[in-house]
């Protein structure tokens, strides 16, 4: 899988530094929605797209009454949720 990505200069204005440095941020390529994904799910499985998007958006609702806990998730092949300041 290849990442788009972006080279910004960062300017130090606090000291005289001279050294050149970059910051790389990545570049998306378009955006996929809920809809989206819950019309590709339903068309290559059994559930309905309207089964899909419930189950996602009752997902969404748990994770973040979890966060709200102060808990952390973990969704295996997904990622790690948590709350930072």
């Amino acid at each position: 899988m290849a990442v788009r990505y972006k080279l910004t200069k960062i300017n130090d204005n606090i000291t005289d530094n001279k050294t050149v440095r970059y910051s790389v941020t990545t570049v998306s390529h378009d955006n996929v929605n809920l809809d989206a994904l819950a019309e590709q799910i339903a068309g290559s499985s059994t559930f309905s797209y309207g089964e899909v998007k419930g189950l996602v958006e009752n997902l969404t609702i748990l994770i973040a009454e979890a966060l709200e806990g102060g808990n952390t998730v973990t969704i295996d092949g997904l990622g790690t949720f948590s709350v930072t300041a």
